[in-house]
């Protein structure tokens, strides 16, 4: 007589099937901004992604002020989505009838260092928006109120983050990025049903990075979205970041 037991559990085996992949986090692109100047400053944020895409960048110059001694006053404002820089020159005043200003090429250097050579700059930066991006450009031209470099507004574009590389494939066809720390992983087919999924980051130091679960559409298109979270906050793994996803199904063929 049949082991009526055994055979349930060998339908339920050739049911069931496990599906793995190694994949590779995509490499990201720092955003850009070029202040329209006689000679161009173009920004690069610091931060690679594609978080500053459509953020500001605004250069104000001010009338030239009796400022203290020979300074020149740098204010950074707004908020990281909408920097402002401020430059208020020296009308000489305070400086035995010496007038000091910046050329575009200085205002490179103090965004860059928080200093210019060779000039007395006083530097308001309560949010710490100047070292959000560098600069590279610019040339002999002063900045001037009503003219050079005042208002002018440079919009933050191309930061990108790509695909996964999926290396290791037994069962993943893709895994895309949706946007910040979400991503589609595509199968080769569909199947009944999604019985459990895990991934882990594999990185050799400490962190508490995570892969979890968001949806699944196993029966309808083959697919689940995850996503990467530190703490309750969504992130992109760093380029060359390496992660193990396993998931169970059933399998739609049987």
């Amino acid at each position: 007589m049949a082991n009526r037991n055994f055979q349930t559990r060998q339908a339920l085996e050739k049911e069931m099937k496990d599906l793995y992949s190694n994949i590779t986090f995509g490499a990201s692109t720092a955003a850009t901004a070029t202040l329209d100047l006689t000679e161009d400053i173009v920004l690069t944020s610091v931060a690679a992604g594609d978080d500053r895409n459509d953020e500001t960048f605004t250069v104000q110059v001010a009338a030239a002020a009796d400022n203290p001694t020979d300074t020149v006053l740098a204010v950074f404002s707004g908020t990281a989505a909408a920097i402002t820089v401020t430059i208020t020159p020296n009308d000489g005043t305070n400086n035995s009838a010496t007038p000091v200003n910046l050329t575009t090429a200085e205002l490179v250097e103090l965004i860059n260092d928080g200093s210019v050579t060779g000039k007395n700059v006083t530097v308001t930066d309560t949010s710490s928006l100047r070292a959000l991006q560098t600069a590279t450009g610019g040339d002999t031209t002063p900045l001037a109120d009503s003219g050079e470099g005042d208002g002018v507004a440079a919009t933050f574009a191309n930061g990108a983050v790509a695909d996964p590389t999926v290396n290791d494939d037994l069962g993943f066809s893709s895994v895309a990025r949706s946007s910040k720390g979400v991503f589609l992983a595509t199968l080769p087919e569909k199947y009944n049903k999604l019985r459990s999924f895990s991934g882990m980051i594999l990185l050799s130091t400490v962190t508490d990075t995570k892969i979890q679960l968001v949806s699944e559409a196993m029966a309808t298109a083959g697919t689940i979205t995850f996503r990467t979270i530190t703490g309750t906050t969504l992130v992109d793994p760093s380029s060359s970041t390496k992660a193990l996803l396993k998931m169970e199904v059933r399998n739609s063929s049987v």
